[in-house]
């Protein structure tokens, strides 16, 4: 049996240069860190970027409208495992 051995980092920039190559926006975490201008959470008790996973949600499922709030957020933020949110 072979066994491979990767480091954390290895995984990360893997992860980071497949996400770049599908056209996201790579950000390092104190670039939108709580209290700098491009924050984009409240504090770091926050997960989810949780417009992000509004925009995302929206933008994928384009029957769905913002108002009132989809019910379906909350399903995906606390999903525990993958099913179809339909």
């Amino acid at each position: 049996m072979t066994h491979y051995k990767f480091t954390e980092s290895e995984v990360k920039e893997t992860a980071l240069e497949s996400f770049a190559g599908l056209d996201y926006d790579i950000l390092s975490g104190p670039e939108i860190a709580p209290g700098e201008p491009a924050t984009e959470r409240t504090d770091y008790h926050q997960p989810f970027l949780l417009q992000r996973v509004r925009d995302t949600l929206y933008q994928i499922n384009n029957y769905l409208t913002p108002t009132p709030p989809s019910p379906y957020i909350p399903r995906v933020l606390f999903m525990r495992q993958p099913y179809s949110l339909a």
